[in-house]
């Protein structure tokens, strides 16, 4: 990398793409005839027998793909893993035979390429209503049909310290989307099949291709000795939990029972000094 004083630095971690092609194979005109099977689908491809075995580079200014991936130092200085690079990944986004290419991008620009055929493509990133993830840093992505239509959706390899994520319409309209925090080792956060699309949950049960488990938060163990009350409740680790009581159930409000506790492990529990020859009600909420 040079350097010109006065000028901005970029560090260009990839040059422009070039999209190679495997010779004994021709560019086939007009959309592929699909055979529909369980799972899946198959198209048959005549070799022509003809050229040489191996690959032929095809420049940008033939296939319309011309992308690069560009950082700036003052990032990469603070993150060197940007460094790495980003992925990409093929399908058939619009159903047209074709297989389609999408880039992943840091800083936003992410590109989606529609494939026209006969080895020609076209940048339409913007058409496809890419330009929501203009400050996603896409470091991966898989092109998956989340919501069982026939169509393929985007999915982006997230951060664990907290991002955003949506779906949305082929014209760019938000469906769903949600913003998290940062995650814990082990534990899903997600929707509960409860038919309320506005919680998420925190689950300590993955369940990988299956609907998610959840164990609701409630109280385990409630001890009393010589004036000292024991609550303890399922927790997740290193959530905040406030326990609050109340000597009278009509009393207008809920008291805290002193400060906020962050769990350390699958359960949790407060002390309380209780005066004699009474009685206090409790309750336990979860802040984050």
């Amino acid at each position: 990398m040079s350097e010109c004083p006065g000028t901005k630095r970029f560090v260009w971690l990839s040059v422009v793409v070039l999209l190679i092609q495997f010779a004994a194979v021709p560019a086939v005109v007009g959309a592929a005839e699909w055979t529909q099977q369980r799972g899946h689908r198959s198209a048959a491809v005549e070799p022509a027998g003809t050229g040489k075995v191996g690959f032929v580079k095809l420049e940008p200014q033939d296939t319309g793909v011309n992308f690069t991936n560009v950082i700036p130092p003052e990032r990469h200085y603070a993150n060197q893993i940007l460094l790495n690079g980003s992925g990409v990944t093929a399908g058939d986004v619009d159903g047209d035979g074709w297989c389609d290419l999408f880039f992943c991008g840091l800083g936003g620009r992410s590109a989606l390429y529609r494939n026209l055929g006969n080895w020609k493509f076209q940048d339409v990133t913007t058409e496809s209503g890419l330009g929501a993830c203009a400050k996603l840093d896409a470091t991966g992505a898989m092109l998956a049909d989340l919501d069982g239509d026939g169509d393929l959706h985007a999915a982006f390899q997230l951060n664990n310290g907290g991002e955003a994520i949506g779906l949305f319409s082929p014209n760019g309209v938000v469906q769903h989307a949600i913003i998290f925090g940062q995650q814990i080792q082990n534990v899903s956060q997600g929707l509960f099949p409860d038919g309320n699309t506005n919680n998420y949950y925190f689950m300590t049960s993955w369940t990988p291709r299956s609907a998610n488990i959840m164990v609701p938060l409630h109280i385990t163990d409630l001890s009393f000795n010589g004036g000292v009350v024991t609550v303890s409740w399922s927790a997740i680790p290193s959530r905040a939990y406030q326990v609050e009581y109340k000597d009278d159930l009509d009393d207008p409000t809920w008291k805290p029972l002193g400060n906020e506790l962050s769990a350390s492990g699958d359960t949790a529990s407060a002390t309380d000094f209780v005066p004699s020859a009474s009685h206090r009600f409790y309750r336990i909420v979860q802040l984050n």
